[in-house]
């Protein structure tokens, strides 16, 4: 924190601003997904995967 006087004598405290987060555009932003799946079900979506040259969470987007 800072104090500065401005020229009429007052005195003013500084504060630096929060760094949040940054919004993304609306063409970026994606939501978040929790997927559970079965190991015998995570197996078949590599090999689909694997088979249309895509990675595993390509595949899934793109299910979903």
């Amino acid at each position: 924190m800072t104090i500065i006087t401005t020229v009429s004598g007052k005195r003013i405290r500084l504060r630096p601003k929060k760094s949040g987060p940054k919004p993304l555009p609306k063409g970026v932003k994606k939501c978040r997904i929790n997927i559970c799946l079965s190991p015998h079900w995570h197996k078949v979506g590599k090999k689909k995967a694997a088979a249309g040259r895509l990675s595993f969470s390509e595949y899934l987007e793109k299910l979903i």
